[in-house]
C-alpha cells in the first residue's frame, strides 16, 4: 500500500482522477539494522515482490501517472567507499539493499514483478 508520510493511502481515501504519482519507493531485500539509530527492519527478497505487486496494484487503481523505484540497483559500492573516507551519516544505510537488482547486478524477484506491471 502506498504511504503519504507514515499515513497508508486508501483508494477511498483519495481523489483517483487527481494526477497522482510515486517519485520515490523501494523495499529493502536484505535485513536492514542500523543499530546507531536504533532500525531494525527485516527485508526479503520475497517480501519485496509482495511489495511491489501491491504497490502496482494500488497504483493501477488509483491511476497512477508513474512510479519511480528510487535505487534499482544495491549501493554497497557506495557505502563501501564513503565510510571508510569519512562518510559517517548511518542513514546512508537505509537504500543500500532495496536495489531490485542485488550488489552483484543479479535479478530479484520484485524487478521481474516490476517489469510484467509495466508491459501492460
Amino acid at each position: 500500500m502506498p504511504y503519504v508520510g507514515s499515513h497508508p493511502v486508501e483508494q477511498s481515501s483519495c481523489n483517483c482522477k487527481s494526477l497522482f504519482s510515486i517519485t520515490e519507493t523501494g523495499y529493502p531485500a536484505q535485513d536492514l539494522v542500523i543499530d546507531a539509530v536504533g532500525v531494525n527492519q527485516p527485508g526479503s527478497p520475497i517480501w519485496q515482490a509482495q511489495y511491489v505487486n501491491q504497490l502496482m496494484g494500488q497504483l493501477q487503481a488509483m491511476d497512477a501517472r508513474f512510479v519511480v523505484w528510487f535505487l534499482p540497483r544495491d549501493h554497497d559500492w557506495l557505502n563501501d567507499r564513503l565510510f571508510p573516507n569519512g562518510v559517517t551519516d548511518p542513514v546512508m544505510l537505509i537504500w543500500r539493499d532495496t536495489g531490485l537488482l542485488d550488489e552483484n547486478g543479479f535479478i530479484r524477484p520484485g524487478l521481474l514483478l516490476w517489469d510484467r506491471w509495466l508491459e501492460n
